[in-house]
């Protein structure tokens, strides 16, 4: 515990060590075609039934990975008006369905567009179009070089990149304008996506992705704030005898972390719990969603890791439901997104 907070993560999710495949970038192409081309998007729920308040733009970025990215539906281009805020939104353990909505969730993106933001939005790996990327694919492929959760966190640094190549000026690098090194931007989209507001990027997620947003906001100075709706249980606490699985539930049932599973017995040992994590965060805007019946966390153990790691910008919720990302949800985040974040700019600190 005495090294970085950042060199203990590493260690953990094995950051650094999965080999990099650079994507040759472009549109997606079934925006290139009509027709059936055009089904993925629509049988995946990218298209939702109600397409009148966004406009959707498939892409692709960083290691492969393909996206959509929705802003308003009255916005035009890079020259329609001022920098929009952006949101990442990263979705919860939806193995089948991905970002796309299931088990009465809200349409987020869309939703989250319609108030006047542009919002990224795709499949992590091992989850719906990248189902068969996960798992014990992902395993035989990185061996013990890599963690699905650790190329989670490093897909989010990319999707922050391309989201900074599309402020006013990421749109003038030669980075951004050419598609090389880390900012995989390209051409083709500059002029039809809007300018966004580099001083307003966000991560928000639910379950899955809201822990996959507290890692990666903790390790990245660009994220401006960061939403996490059910996110986590303490880990240092986490004990295999509950009914949750204790820990055994990342490293297994998952397989998110397969070097936490060196902590089974003795959890207290992990290398850093979320408290450390928020500290790292601190002093920008966090909202923490913790719904008192989530079924994977403690909310008594999850509400005192809080109160040790609280600053003046943490702002808690604590309904007493289970979890859900409906629509209810959805305007507790854009609440918080217009009380919190307006305006804000992000602090780079030491980790």
């Amino acid at each position: 515990p005495s090294a970085p907070l950042e060199e203990r993560v590493s260690w953990l999710l094995q950051l650094d060590a999965t080999p990099t495949a650079v994507s040759a970038g472009g549109i997606y192409a079934e925006e290139s075609l009509s027709g059936r081309l055009s089904w993925p998007s629509v049988m995946l729920g990218h298209v939702p039934a109600e397409t009148s308040r966004a406009q959707r733009q498939p892409l692709s970025f960083g290691d492969y990975v393909t996206a959509t990215a929705y802003w308003p539906a009255r916005r035009g281009g890079a020259g329609g008006g001022g920098a929009l805020p952006a949101v990442v939104w990263l979705h919860p353990y939806s193995y089948a369905s991905g970002f796309s909505p299931s088990y009465g969730m809200a349409h987020v993106p869309t939703d989250l567009a319609a108030e006047g933001y542009l919002v990224l939005a795709y499949d992590q790996v091992g989850f719906a179009s990248r189902l068969r990327d996960g798992g014990t694919t992902f395993y035989a492929r990185h061996g013990a070089k890599a963690s699905l959760l650790g190329h989670m966190v490093r897909d989010v640094r990319s999707a922050v990149d391309l989201v900074h190549c599309l402020t006013a000026a990421g749109r003038t690098t030669a980075q951004c304008r050419t598609g090389e090194a880390a900012l995989r931007a390209y051409p083709a989209l500059a002029d039809k996506l809007p300018l966004v507001d580099a001083s307003r990027v966000i991560l928000a997620g639910y379950s899955l992705g809201g822990n996959v947003a507290l890692h990666a906001a903790a390790l990245d100075p660009r994220v401006s704030a960061v939403a996490a709706f059910a996110a986590f249980t303490p880990m240092r606490t986490d004990l295999v005898g509950r009914p949750t699985g204790g820990l055994r539930r990342l490293f297994e049932t998952h397989a998110l972390l397969p070097r936490l599973g060196f902590f089974e017995r003795e959890p207290h040992r992990v290398p850093y719990d979320f408290d450390e994590l928020l500290r790292a965060i601190a002093p920008r805007p966090a909202l923490l969603h913790t719904p008192t019946r989530d079924r994977d966390a403690n909310a008594s153990e999850v509400d005192a890791l809080i109160d040790r790691a609280r600053w003046a910008r943490l702002v808690q919720h604590a309904p007493p439901t289970a979890t859900r990302m409906g629509s209810a949800e959805v305007k507790v985040l854009v609440r918080w997104l217009e009380e919190e974040v307006a305006g804000v700019t992000p602090r780079v600190r030491d980790v």
